[in-house]
């Protein structure tokens, strides 16, 4: 059940540099939700750099549409980050820091 529950292990880098071995081992749903996030950030990246694109050429009435499709990107955002900070409270199986 264990060995099913778990997608990966990974070492941690701070106790191997103390010359401890620790191995974290990884939940298949922390994975995925954290692919959520990384994929809506890369999302906002791209609106955000578009949107700058239209102001700066003037398209006002281009870069009001875009809010929209800002704001709704922002909401979906905080949802994804939110579900993996639950996730993590949840089932303690968190990398690294906590967001």
């Amino acid at each position: 059940m264990v060995a099913e529950r778990f997608a990966g292990v990974f070492p941690s880098p701070l106790l191997q540099d103390l010359g401890i071995q620790l191995r974290m081992e990884i939940c298949a749903e922390y994975t995925r939700l954290a692919a959520t996030v990384e994929t809506i950030l890369s999302k906002l990246t791209h609106l955000t750099s578009r949107h700058l694109d239209l102001f700066k050429s003037g398209d006002f009435a281009a870069t009001k549409r875009l809010d929209r499709e800002l704001e709704l990107t922002i909401g979906e955002k905080e949802r994804a980050i939110g579900a993996l900070r639950q996730h993590m409270l949840e089932h303690k199986c968190q990398a690294g820091k906590p967001i």
